[in-house]
């Protein structure tokens, strides 16, 4: 039970975000479909904080969504990084 009630506040946060982001629900958008949209525009510091938040929602095994999350995230910055170097 605790763990659902976590994952509703998760997806509200993110949701309330995504609009402070101007990032709107379109039809047939998913949860992770915001989310992806989401980390794309955070700035490196909110995703570090997230990152870590993320981790420990994994660790205490609060749901597969928490681990999806986490996955899209590091590859996100992975991808980032890469685009760097290739730049710089």
């Amino acid at each position: 039970m605790r763990d659902e009630i976590a994952l509703k506040e998760l997806y509200y946060q993110v949701l309330k975000t995504c609009f402070a982001y101007e990032i709107h629900m379109e039809p047939g958008m998913t949860f992770i479909d915001m989310w992806k949209a989401l980390i794309v525009k955070m700035d490196d510091q909110t995703k570090a904080v997230l990152k870590a938040r993320l981790q420990e929602d994994v660790q205490e095994k609060r749901g597969t969504t928490f681990e999806k999350m986490l996955v899209l995230l590091e590859r996100q910055e992975k991808s980032l990084k890469e685009s760097r170097k290739q730049i710089g």
